[in-house]
C-alpha cells in the first residue's frame, strides 16, 4: 500500500548527481517538483474540505431523518387526533335508501331479494361517496398540519 506523498516530502526529495554522465538540468527538476509540491498541496487542501463537508453533509441528513420520523409519528398521532375529535357524521339520507316502497313487495321472493340488493348497492355506494368525502377532510386538514409543523421546523432553523 502507497503511503500517501506530501508537499514536505516532495520538497526533501534530492536527486543525486552523476559525474560519469550529465544528468537532469537541476533547475527544471526543481521547477517540476515546485509544480508537483504545489498540486499535491491544493489537491490535500481540497480533500480535506471536501471530507469535512461530507460530514456536515452527513450531520445534516441525520438531523433531517429524525426530524422526518418526527413529523411522520406527529402525522400519525395528528390523524388519529383528528379522528378522534371530528367522528364521521351519520348521514340521514342513507336511512332513506334503507326504507324501500312497500308498494313494490309484491311477495314473490325474487322480487324482494332484487330490491334488496338493489337498496344494498344504493346504500355501498353512498358509503362509499361518504368515506371518500371523509378521506378528503382528514388529508387535507392532515397536510394543513404537515405544512404548519414544516413551516415552524423552517422557522427554528
Amino acid at each position: 500500500m502507497l503511503v500517501p506523498l506530501t508537499p514536505a516530502e516532495v520538497r526533501a526529495t534530492q536527486f543525486a548527481t552523476t559525474r560519469v554522465r550529465a544528468g537532469y538540468d537541476v533547475d527544471e527538476v526543481d521547477a517540476f517538483l515546485d509544480v508537483v509540491e504545489s498540486d499535491i498541496g491544493s489537491l490535500s487542501s481540497d480533500l480535506q474540505q471536501a471530507r469535512d463537508e461530507a460530514a456536515v453533509i452527513r450531520t445534516q441528513y441525520n438531523q433531517l431523518q429524525l426530524r422526518l420520523r418526527a413529523a411522520e409519528l406527529e402525522l400519525v398521532v395528528a390523524k388519529e387526533q383528528v379522528v378522534i375529535a371530528n367522528p364521521p357524521e351519520i348521514r340521514h339520507d342513507t336511512v332513506e335508501i334503507v326504507r324501500p316502497d312497500r308498494s313494490q313487495f309484491s311477495g314473490d321472493a325474487a322480487q324482494v331479494m332484487k330490491i334488496a340488493q338493489t337498496t344494498a348497492d344504493e346504500i355501498i355506494g353512498s358509503a362509499r361517496k361518504q368515506a371518500r368525502g371523509i378521506r378528503t377532510d382528514l388529508r387535507t386538514q392532515l397536510e394543513a398540519q404537515l405544512a404548519e409543523l414544516n413551516k415552524s421546523d423552517a422557522a427554528d432553523t
